[in-house]
């Protein structure tokens, strides 16, 4: 769900400067928005191959880098440009949920939003002698 907001309030704010160019300064920003996509698009293939082939799972990430790159152009107030015809994989969109909260080193999700606990760093943290 904090990703989500991010790329929302993001995009609201991205359509708001939109509306403030010119006709032609809009047209020039949508030619680039879709050109660089593809661009983005692109390498994300390449380096999903790269890393995803060898285990079986490129096809599953593809779905899912297509998914992701529509919702960012969602929240830009552009049209989807990667359609899929298949479902993104279940078990990929259940990290997405926000029913139940889960938590990892660098965040929480929920359905709420909360905001990580920092505890300040001390020079003993970096003491690392008396480990066993």
């Amino acid at each position: 769900m904090d990703e989500s907001i991010h790329g929302v309030f993001t995009g609201l704010m991205a359509q708001d400067k939109y509306k403030q160019l010119t006709a032609e300064q809009q047209k020039e920003a949508y030619a680039f928005t879709r050109d660089f996509f593809h661009i983005l698009y692109e390498i994300e293939k390449k380096y999903t191959t790269e890393i995803y082939e060898p285990i079986g799972l490129e096809h599953d990430v593809r779905k899912f880098v297509r998914y992701n790159m529509n919702k960012a152009l969602q929240n830009l107030g552009v049209d989807e440009l990667m359609f899929d015809e298949e479902e993104v994989n279940a078990v990929v969109l259940n990290g997405l949920r926000t029913e139940s909260a889960t938590h990892d080193f660098f965040s929480q999700k929920g359905n709420s939003y909360q905001k990580g606990v920092v505890e300040t760093l001390r020079d003993e943290d970096f003491e690392f002698d008396n480990l066993a």
